[in-house]
C-alpha cells in the first residue's frame, strides 16, 4: 500500500512538471557513455507542432555533447502529444537495432500572444495520379501529370474538369518529376524524357519531343536528369530543389544535405528535407519553406541568417509526405501523396504574417 502510494504521489508531481523539467527528466536515460544523439521531431498534431518544436530544442541541448572518436549516433525522435491524463513528452530511441521509448508527463503553459508568421495551406485540387506541377491564372488552372495536362475552370467555387491531353513518355521515371511554365495562352511542360509546348487557350494543344529543355529556377538555368528525379545545373551540379534566403544560395544535393553558399562562406544544413523552396513574403524576412528530413509529412519556414538557420513558423503538418514544392508568385506550390487516401493533393502555400 506504501509503494502504491509512493508511486502515485510521483505522477502526481511529474505530472505538475514544465517542459523544460520534462526534457530533462526524459534525457537522463537517452545516452551511455561513447554515445551521441541526432535528434529530430514528429508533430502528431496541430495544436502541439510548438510544443514539439520547442521540446526538440531544449533535448538537443539537453544531450549536447564533445562527440570521441568512435562515437556510436543515437537516432532520436521527439513528439509533444497528450493522453487520457493530459500532455505527454514522448521520445523514440534507436540503438542499432535496439528500440525504446521514453515518457515524462507535463504541464502545458498557456500560450503566449507572440505575433509571428504563421503558415497557410489551401487545398487546390485533389487526384488519384501524381500531381507533378499546377498553375492558376484567375478562374482557370493547369494540372500536370506524368501521362496528361488537364485544364480546370473555377464554376461554383469548385474546380472542374475543362480538358486535357495525353503525355506519351518514354520510357516513364520511377519517380517522376515536372513542371508547368505558362505565359499568356502559351505553354511548355518540361519532364525528365521530354519537352512538350503548345498552347492551352482556347483548348489544350501540345507537340512533344524527346528532348530536356532548361527553365528557370531562382534566377538560375536548369534541366531534369534524363531517367533520374534530380535537376541539373550548366555545370553538371545535380540537385533536388534550389532555393535563396536573401543573398544566401540554398542547394538540396544527392548527400541528403542543404549547402549554402554565400560568396566564399559555405554551410551545410543536415536536418533539411529535399524539397526546399523560396517563399515570396511580406514578413520583412527572405523565407524558406522547408520539407521535413526524417519526417516529410511536415512544412516549416526559416530564414538563414549568418551560419545557421532560423524558424520563424511553427511546423505545419500536411496529411502525407510532400513529393513536389515549387516556388510561385505568391507563395509555393506543395504536391502531397496524400496517406490516408493514397492520392495527391496540390496546396497553395503561404506565410500569413501575423497582426
Amino acid at each position: 500500500m506504501r509503494s502504491f502510494l509512493f508511486c502515485f504521489l510521483l505522477g502526481v508531481l511529474a505530472r505538475g512538471q514544465s517542459l523544460e523539467d520534462a526534457v530533462r527528466q526524459a534525457a537522463k536515460n537517452v545516452l551511455a557513455a561513447g554515445e551521441v544523439a541526432h535528434v529530430t521531431e514528429h508533430p502528431l498534431a496541430p495544436e502541439f507542432a510548438a510544443e514539439t518544436a520547442r521540446a526538440h530544442t531544449l533535448l538537443d541541448r539537453a544531450l549536447r555533447r564533445p562527440a570521441p572518436r568512435d562515437a556510436r549516433t543515437v537516432e532520436v525522435v521527439v513528439t509533444a502529444t497528450e493522453n487520457v491524463s493530459g500532455p505527454l513528452l514522448v521520445l523514440q530511441i534507436q540503438k542499432g537495432d535496439e528500440q525504446f521509448v521514453e515518457t515524462a508527463a507535463y504541464i502545458s503553459q498557456p500560450a503566449q500572444r507572440v505575433s509571428k508568421p504563421v503558415l497557410v495551406a489551401d487545398l487546390l485540387w485533389r487526384q488519384p495520379e501524381p500531381i507533378l506541377d499546377a498553375s492558376r491564372v484567375e478562374d482557370q488552372m493547369l494540372v500536370l501529370s506524368p501521362a496528361r495536362i488537364l485544364r480546370l475552370t473555377r464554376t461554383e467555387g469548385h474546380w472542374e474538369i475543362a480538358d486535357s491531353v495525353g503525355i506519351d513518355q518514354i520510357p516513364p521515371p520511377r519517380d517522376p518529376r515536372g513542371r508547368l511554365m505558362v505565359s499568356d495562352d502559351m505553354l511548355t511542360a518540361l519532364l525528365p524524357t521530354e519537352t512538350c509546348a503548345g498552347s492551352w487557350k482556347p483548348a489544350l494543344q501540345l507537340m512533344c519531343a524527346q528532348s530536356s529543355s532548361e527553365f528557370p529556377v531562382e534566377g538560375e538555368q536548369l534541366h531534369f536528369t534524363l531517367g533520374e528525379n534530380t535537376l541539373e545545373t550548366a555545370t553538371g551540379e545535380k540537385l533536388f530543389s534550389l532555393a535563396h534566403s536573401g543573398d544566401l544560395r540554398l542547394a538540396a544535393l544527392t548527400d541528403g544535405s542543404v549547402h549554402a553558399v554565400r560568396g566564399q562562406q559555405s554551410i551545410t544544413i543536415p536536418d533539411w528535407g529535399s524539397d526546399i523552396a523560396s517563399l515570396p513574403s511580406r514578413c520583412g524576412a527572405n523565407p524558406v519553406l522547408v520539407s521535413g528530413s526524417s519526417v516529410s509529412e511536415i512544412l516549416t519556414a526559416y530564414e538563414v541568417t549568418g551560419t545557421s538557420p532560423r524558424r520563424i513558423s511553427d511546423p505545419m503538418p500536411m496529411q502525407g509526405a510532400v513529393t513536389a514544392l515549387w516556388q510561385t508568385r505568391d507563395g509555393a506550390l506543395a504536391v502531397v501523396h496524400e496517406t490516408a487516401t493514397g492520392q495527391y493533393a496540390a496546396y497553395s502555400v503561404s506565410l500569413n504574417c501575423g497582426n
